[in-house]
C-alpha cells in the first residue's frame, strides 16, 4: 500500500516562505500548540470538520445525514456540537453555500508532487520551489523525503518551514534534499515558551543549534505583543542568536496578526489570545533595530 498521510493545503503562488514564486504544502501534524497558532486545523494528524456559520444558510440539509446527534438547532439556527462529531464528511456533501467542509486530504508522495508539479513554469522562470510547512512537516520525514526527492529531480528548490520540535536523527538523512529551512525561534525563557506553546524549547535549541552549522537556516520570530515583546524577551533573543553570527546573517521578524481567529469558532475551538491586537509598526521597527545593532540583515516579513 502506498504512503499517504493528511495534508492541509496546499497554497500557490506564494511569495513569502522562500525564494522565488513557491507553492506551500501544509502538512497536519505537529508537537506544540502555540496559543497564537494561525492554522489550528494543521495541529491534529487526522481530518477534522470546519464549519462556518457565517456562510449557513440555515436549510437544514445537514440534519438527517448526521448520524451521531452533531447537528442541532439552537434559536432557530444550525448550530454544531464538535464534542459528538466523529468528522465522517456526511454533511459537507449536503452543504448548498459551502459552510462546511473537511480539513485534510489523504494524498501520496506522488499525488502531492502531481499537484505543486503544475506550476513548474513559475518556479522554472523565479528560481523558485516547494516549500514545506504545516503543521510541522518533520515528524513525517520519510514521507517528506519522498516528495523533496521528485521536486529535486526537476530541478526545484526545496525548504522547509519549522517549529522545531521534531527527532533529529531521521532528519538529518535527508538533509541533502532540503535548500533551507524557516526555522522559528519563538521565545526564548522555556517556562515562558512551554505555557504559550505547550513545549519547552530545548530541543529546539538543540535541533537549531545542529542544522544551522551545516545548512541555509534562516531564524524566524513571531511577534506577539506581550509575550515576547518585552525589552527583556528581545534581550534574550539577541544574545541567543547571537551566538550564532557566524552562520546566521538574516532574520525575519512576522508581526503577529488574527486573520486565523475564524479557524477556532469554525472548529469549535476558543482562541485564547481573543482581543490581542497586531504589534505596532514602531515596536517592530525596534525589534529590528536591536537585531541589527547585533550584526544581522533584518527582514519584517518574509
Amino acid at each position: 500500500m502506498p504512503q499517504q498521510i493528511y495534508i492541509s493545503n496546499i497554497q500557490k503562488f506564494s511569495t513569502h516562505d522562500g525564494y522565488g514564486i513557491r507553492t506551500n504544502v501544509f502538512f497536519k501534524s505537529c508537537p506544540m500548540k502555540c496559543k497564537w497558532c494561525a492554522n489550528p486545523e494543521t495541529i491534529e494528524p487526522f481530518p477534522q470538520l470546519m464549519f462556518y456559520s457565517h456562510k449557513c444558510i440555515n436549510c437544514g440539509k445537514c440534519l438527517p445525514v448526521c448520524a451521531y446527534d452533531s447537528i442541532v438547532v439552537k434559536n432557530g439556527r444550525i448550530s454544531q456540537n464538535f464534542d459528538h462529531c466523529k468528522h465522517c464528511g456526511k454533511c459537507v456533501e449536503t452543504c448548498l453555500n459551502d459552510a462546511r467542509e473537511i480539513n485534510g486530504r489523504l494524498m501520496t508522495p506522488e499525488e502531492v508532487f502531481e499537484e505543486v508539479n503544475q506550476d513548474k513554469v513559475f518556479y522554472q522562470s523565479s528560481g523558485g520551489g516547494i516549500t514545506f510547512s504545516g503543521g510541522e512537516p518533520l515528524v513525517h520525514p520519510t514521507y517528506l523525503a519522498k516528495v523533496a526527492k521528485l521536486c529535486k529531480n526537476e530541478g526545484y528548490s526545496v525548504g522547509v518551514e519549522t517549529c522545531g520540535n521534531f527527532c533529529l536523527s531521521p532528519v538529518m538523512d535527508i538533509l541533502e534534499l532540503i535548500d533551507f529551512f524557516l526555522f522559528d525561534i519563538k521565545i526564548i525563557n522555556p517556562e515562558k515558551h512551554k505555557y504559550y506553546c505547550g513545549k519547552d524549547n530545548a530541543k529546539i535549541h538543540k535541533n537549531f543549534d545542529t542544522l544551522v552549522k551545516i545548512k541555509n537556516v534562516i531564524p524566524r520570530v513571531p511577534i506577539i505583543p506581550g509575550v515576547n515583546d518585552t525589552p527583556l524577551d528581545v534581550a534574550m533573543l539577541c544574545n541567543f542568536l547571537s551566538k550564532y553570527k557566524a552562520h546566521v546573517d538574516k532574520v525575519h521578524i512576522l508581526p503577529y496578526h488574527d486573520l486565523g481567529q475564524g479557524k477556532y469558532e469554525a472548529m469549535g475551538k476558543t482562541y485564547e489570545l481573543d482581543g490581542l491586537k497586531p504589534p505596532t509598526d514602531e515596536t517592530m521597527q525596534g525589534i529590528k533595530e536591536a537585531l541589527e545593532r547585533c550584526g544581522f540583515k533584518v527582514t519584517i516579513g518574509g
